[in-house]
Parts: structure tokens; sequence; C-alpha cells
């Protein structure tokens, strides 16, 4: 049979081929049998599949088992490569939409397309075009703190998990993204919509999950430089060096360092980062081990919200309501008295093992350390004041006027997280059965203290906070936060009809226990809380092909409210009565169901219609601590919420180096239950849900023959209502990035060098791009019970402007 092969093989490889090489093909693959393995295509990093460690396939899919062999058999040679930044030229839908099997709505991206975006954009910015998330950014390299929603939910109902691990701030469920990871190292984002994982660890997922990943370590020795500059002042600088195989100690590694900086597109001040990324892996005859560290220094001045009055007269007369450029005394708007300061170590181990044939094990400590300051500013009474509900005498402050001095509120926070999360799954022909536990520790406090400025806008003696006759520091803050999560799961996939027929069942039990102390005087001084949730899962999917799927599932999923400032009371220097007082501690709890379909091929499709029922829905409103000009998490109780909607998602193949991309969801979100007001119900029940655009959408092309690449892309999110009563909304917006860029030939060392132009909202499109504080109602008016409902003032972030950016790159 072989014979036959060669002999037809030989006729079709044309003459000016060299048949040497073809029969040194041939014979190589005669060695190896009958069933010799193809060629290994390129991965994401550069390196080839049978270089890297043997791929194992997420629970609960599978791929219907090959169709029989036909009656004639060929050989086929191919040669894929990736360029230095991980660039395949292969992806569907130009790397943002893989082939997915899970039975659930997911889309990955890889490579293909994150190495075409700015090389300072974070997480958010990258999955901005995936159906059903809307991702809003007041700056326009991504530098800085963003915001982001799916299918209708705040971004802090969303679990992000890097490398295993949660990424999250444990308390407030914000992530900064922009702290986790380069770009040039992000290996691929998985963006999960509507429902989190069985083995994920997080417990606030109730809008889906973001899954982000490393590039591996390559086992060939190589590095990769990159250099940028553009709009605003902005730069980075970024250098990456791989080890490859370390000798035959089945250890490889990498280790980059990047520094990034740019300027406020409006008023004063700016964002410096520097970076660290590492990972080492070792090889074992049974798995993997790898060490993964990481570490981000990044200082920000932050930008104002605005509200709808001061966004009009900025467009009105072209003078935005910026921080202050100059400090004199009263002036808490001083650019300099509004900065996040904030470090983030990170280190974890994960090891994934295959014990036996059968036997798997999975296990990942990790360790999270981040620091504050975030910095705000107040007016500090001379005597008089109060620190908790107690008032103070004679502070004998310098530098005061009519009584009182301009002082730097310190938020200064600390907050460290250990844990671990383990499973070990059993596999037969037709059953996986897996048991999983994650146990975290969190250890948050925060003193909120001040330093008096002197004439000049510098803090007197230093950091020197302002202390009490008693000799006790000042603070409207003095807490500490404990927080122990314990998660045990069991799961099982059945799959039957070789493969065709996956049905997977889970149960998780989630327990979680608080424990908040404040010593602020005259207040509470500690509450206890200890939650417990079941939270079952189930999902089947059919292959009615090899390239087509259905898939229904019903998902359960919590999240506990959000800041530590729901556990305690908050004060004011200036008052003995708490400007908030713990509120509503139930947690919310989200039932949801997801009918799909896919197809894949030289077309990927993805169609999905879902329901989801929310009881005591928790909305994340940012707010001005009372006294102090700095931005807090405040959650806030808006009873239930029904989502339903549908979302589609298409993507092509690389055709003629063309790959078109299409997203798009409709979304019906409506609000539940009238709402407490406080002095009377507002009558909400049946209005739509804040900030749930009803319909967004993306338009993508990407075009790369090797040499020259270019990416466009448009963005469309509908109108998005600010208060519960719908009388306040930011309209709709429409905004386009556009990426050109040429590779260049290798030469001496350097591999593949290229030039790249990043445009970021092309048309210079003036929009608000998202809500900061949500309200009952924008008018005063009478509630439910007749009485008066006071209006309240939603708060809002500008969106980012036209913006260039440009990148020289190599690999050596």
């Amino acid at each position: 049979m072989f014979a036959s092969i060669s002999a037809a093989f030989l006729r079709h490889v044309p003459r000016r081929a060299s048949r040497v090489h073809v029969l040194f093909l041939l014979a190589v693959a005669a060695s190896t049998g009958a069933h010799a393995a193809p060629l290994a295509p390129a991965t994401t990093d550069g390196t080839t599949g049978a270089a890297k460690k043997k791929a194992t396939p997420v629970r609960g899919t599978a791929r219907p088992a090959s169709t029989p062999a036909q009656k004639n058999e060929y050989i086929h040679v191919n040669a894929t490569r990736s360029t230095p930044d991980g660039v395949t030229l292969s992806a569907p839908g130009g790397g943002r939409m893989s082939v997915e099997t899970q039975a659930r709505s997911q889309t990955t991206l890889t490579r293909d397309y994150i190495a075409k975006q700015s090389p300072t954009a974070n997480i958010n910015a990258l999955i901005s075009m995936v159906p059903g998330v809307v991702m809003e950014s007041s700056d326009p390299m991504g530098l800085e703190s963003d915001h982001m929603n799916m299918r209708g939910l705040d971004g802090s109902e969303v679990g992000y998990v890097f490398e295993g691990i949660p990424a999250a701030n444990p308390t407030t469920y914000v992530t900064h993204t922009q702290m986790l990871v380069d770009a040039e190292n992000i290996g691929s984002v998985r963006v999960i919509q509507g429902s989190s994982g069985i083995d994920s660890p997080v417990y606030w997922a109730a809008g889906g999950e973001v899954n982000a990943t490393m590039i591996d370590p390559s086992h060939q020795m190589h590095g990769y430089l990159s250099a940028s500059g553009g709009s605003y002042g902005s730069n980075k600088e970024f250098a990456r060096f791989e080890t490859g195989d370390i000798g035959n100690t089945g250890l490889r590694g990498m280790a980059s360092f990047s520094y990034t900086r740019g300027n406020n597109w409006y008023g004063p001040g700016g964002v410096y980062r520097y970076h660290v990324d590492s990972k080492f892996t070792k090889d074992w005859s049974i798995g993997n081990t790898s060490l993964i560290f990481g570490y981000t220094r990044e200082n920000q001045s932050s930008y104002p919200t605005l509200t709808q009055a001061q966004w009009n007269s900025w467009r009105q007369t072209g003078t935005s309501p910026a921080y202050s450029r100059a400090y004199y005394f009263g002036n808490t708007k001083w650019y300099d008295l509004h900065v996040e300061d904030e470090n983030e170590i990170h280190v974890m181990l994960p090891s994934d093992l295959r014990l036996t044939d059968s036997l798997r094990l999975q296990v990942r400590p990790y360790y999270i350390h981040r620091t504050g300051p975030t910095i705000g500013s107040s007016m500090v009474p001379d005597s008089g004041g109060y620190m908790g509900s107690q008032q103070y005498g004679n502070l004998g402050l310098p530098y005061t006027q009519s009584g009182s001095a301009t002082a730097v509120a310190y938020n200064n926070w600390k907050e460290d997280t250990g844990g671990l999360s383990s499973e070990i799954s059993w596999s037969t022909r037709h059953n996986t059965l897996s048991f999983g536990d994650w146990y975290q520790y969190t250890d948050y406090s925060v003193l909120n203290d001040y330093g008096v400025l002197n004439d000049a806008g510098d803090v007197v003696g230093g950091y020197n906070p302002i202390r009490l006759p008693s000799g006790r520091v000042l603070a409207t803050e003095d807490m500490n936060y404990i927080q122990q999560v314990n998660t045990l799961y069991v799961a099982d996939t059945f799959r039957a009809f070789s493969n065709r027929l996956v049905i997977n069942a889970a149960f998780k039990a989630s327990m979680v226990g608080r424990s908040v102390t404040n010593d602020v005087p005259g207040t509470q001084y500690s509450n206890n809380k200890n939650y417990f949730e079941p939270l079952p899962q189930v999902s089947l999917t059919y292959f009615i092909t090899p390239h087509d799927q259905v898939y229904v599932n019903g998902t359960t999923s919590y999240r506990m409210p959000a800041s530590a400032n729901a556990y305690i009371d908050s004060y004011k220097l200036t008052s003995p009565d708490p400007t908030t007082t713990i509120g509503n501690l139930k947690p919310e709890y989200d039932i949801s169901e997801e009918v799909g379909y896919r197809h894949t091929g030289l077309f990927n499709v993805s169609l999905a219609l879902f329901n989801m029922n929310l009881t005591n829905h928790q909305v994340s409103s940012s707010e001005y601590l009372p006294g102090d000009n700095y931005l807090t998490s405040v959650p806030l109780n808006v009873g239930g919420e029904t989502i339903r909607g549908v979302q589609v998602e298409f993507g092509m193949k690389p055709w003629h180096h063309f790959s078109p991309y299409l997203s798009g969801q409709f979304l019906h979100a409506t609000t539940d239950n009238n709402f407490n007001a406080g002095t009377d119900y507002l009558p909400t029940a049946g209005k739509t849900a804040i900030a749930a655009p009803k319909f967004s959408g993306s338009i993508g092309l990407q075009y790369d023959n090797g040499h020259y690449f270019g990416n466009a892309n448009i963005l469309y999110v509908d109108r998005q209502y600010s208060t519960l009563m719908n009388n306040a909304s930011i309209p709709s917006y429409i905004t386009a990035n556009l990426t050109l860029g040429y590779r260049f030939h290798s030469f001496s060392r350097f591999r593949s060098p290229q030039v790249q132009l990043n445009i970021i909202n092309v048309g210079d499109n003036h929009y608000l791009s998202a809500i900061s504080g949500y309200g009952g109602t924008a008018k005063a008016m009478k509630g439910m019970g007749g009485n008066a409902v006071s209006a309240s003032t939603p708060s809002y972030w500008a969106g980012s402007p036209f913006s260039v950016l440009v990148s020289v790159s190599t690999g050596f």
C-alpha cells in the first residue's frame, strides 16, 4: 500500500520540486508505520504542538469519533509557521473565534487577534468585540482602570481568572486587568457569557467569566523586543527572554520586563507602570509544574466622574471639568490629591499530573499581595470635628483658614490573599468523575487618615498623619476584614454514541465566612456573617455531525455583597451621624438557562438564546466617601431582575488572507421589584435594568498575508439607563479602531521585525462610555405611598478620544 501511495504522491509533485526531499519525507513516514503522526502545527507561542505538553480535554467536552476511513488514503505534508509575537495566520475570525465544544456560550481570543491590538491594551480592551461584552474605557491606551459589563451585568459580577487563580479584588470584585499581565505575554483570553465553570475559583460570577492564560515558555532559546510611542505622551518598552530547554532537566522558562507611561488625555496628570512577568515550567513524565510570578507598580492620576450637566457644558464651551493643575488653599480638586498608587505581587505554582491512564490530579496553590494607597482630599476642622460619633477638641493644625485645614486623605490599604484549588478526576470509557476543593483566606485592612497641606501643596512633615489630643491618629475608617472561602464540588461527565452525546451534572457547595472590625469610636465594632450556597449545574450537548453541535444547560451562581464598606457604618469629619449604614447583606442568587447551536469549518457560527433570573440583584455603584474626594464601591440591592436575550457570532477562516468577524446581542433586561428609595418605594417593576443596552454588536475584518497585515473593528452600543426609573441615560455610540502593519524578512539576528500602527476611535467620536454612579430617579417625584422621593444625580465616565500608537518589534 505504501508503494502505491508513494507513486501517486510523486506523480503530483511539481517538476521544479526536489524529489530527493520528497522521497526523504516518504521514507520517514514509512519507517514510522502506517499510522505515523502528522507534522504538528505551530502553536500560539511559536512552538509546535508536539513540543508542548499533551493537551487534556476540558471537562464536559468531547469531539465525536472520527468518521470511518475512506477507501483512498493520502499523505499531506503541511508547513505552518508563527511570527515572534505568536501570529499563526490560520485562526478563524482573525483569532477572535476559536473552535469551541463546551455546552455553553464562550469565545476564545488567540494571539492572531491579541498581537494586532495596541501593546498597551489590557484584557478588558481585548474582549470588547465579544458578543454580550460592553467595555467602557476613559483611557485610550488601556493603562488605567476601566469598566465592563456582560449581558447587562456589571464587571464586578464577572469572574476573572488568570492562570487558574481568582484575579479580582476579593472584597470589591473589581479587576484591574492592566495589573495582571502584559499584552505581549497573553496566550489566550476566554470569555464565558452568563455562567462560570464548576471548577472556577470565584464566588461572584453571576454574569459570566473571563479566563486568561499566559504564553507557554518555548522549547527554543530566543527573545522578543518591542517599543511603542504615540498620542498623549504614551510610550511602552518591552523585553522578553526565553531560556528554551535547559539541558536535560525538563526545565524551560521566560521572563519579561516593561515600562509604560502616558498623560491624561484631558486635565493634568498621567500614569506610569512597571511590570514583570515570568513563567518557568518543569516537564515530568506524567505532566508538568509551572512557577508563575508577576509584579506591578502603577501610579495613576484619576479622571473625575461627570454629571450630565457637566458633560453638556464641556461639549458647548470646550472647557473640561478636569481636576485643577495648580494648588491653592481649599482646592480639594487639585489633581495631585486624586491618585491611585498600587503594587501587586502574585505567585502561583500550578501542577497538572496524569497519575495513571485514567487518574488526573490538578493542584494550584497561590499567593497575592496588594497595597495602596488611594489618595483623596478633605477639609479637616481644627476643632469641634468628629471621629466616628465622638467629637474631638482643638488639634492645633497649621495652615488653617476659617477653622479648617486642607488635607490629603490617605486611604492606606493592604490585602493579602492565599489559596489552594485542587481537583482529582477519574476517567473510564464513558465517564469522567471529578472531585474538587477550593480554599482561600483573605486579610484586608484599611486606615483612612489625613495629612495637612502647606501653602505649596506639600504634606507638612512628609507622611505625618493628623493626631487627636490623645495621640491617636485621626481616621474616618480603621477597619480589618477577614474572609475565608471553602468550596467543594463533584461533577460527572457521561459520553455515549461514540462521544456524540455528552451529559454533565455537577454540584458545588460554597461556604463563605466574613469577619469585619471597625476601630473608629462610637461605631459598631464587629460584624460577622456566614453564608452557604448550593450551586447545581447540568448540561447536555449533542454533535449532529463532526461540525455541528447543539447544547442546552442550566446553571446557578451567586454573589456575596461587594465591598467591605457594606458591613460597617461610614462617617465624615463634620457630623456624628453615619452617612451610610449597614445595608442588605443577602447574597445575590441567579438561575440561568441557555440553548445554543454551533457550526465549525470554513465558517464558524455560534447562536445562543439565554434566560436569567436574579434575586437580591446587587448593583455596584461608585460614590465619593463623605467628606473625602475619592471613589469607593457601594453595593445597592435592587431586588429581582430578569434577563433574556439572544447572541450570535460569526467568524471565517482566512480566505485570500481575509478573515471577517461579526457578533451581536439583543438584550431584554427588566427590574422585577419596586425600589425602596428610603422615604418611599419607586414604581420600578417592569422598567429596563440600568446599564443594560438593548443591542450591542461588532464588525471586524482582518487581512494578513505574512507581510502586510491590518485589522478594522467597529463597535456599536445602544442607549443605557442610569436610573431605575429610566429617566436618565447615556446615548448610543459607535467607535472604530484600526490596525495597519508590515513584517519584514528576517535578517542577521532579527526574526521577522515589524512595524505596527494602532488607531483608536478613528472618527474621534465624543461620547459618554460608562455609568459610574446610579440612582433611583433623576427627577424628584412622589413615591407609591405618596411620600416625596428626592432626585439623585447619576455620574458618568467620558469615552476615550482619537489616539495613535506606533510600535516596532522584533524577535531575536
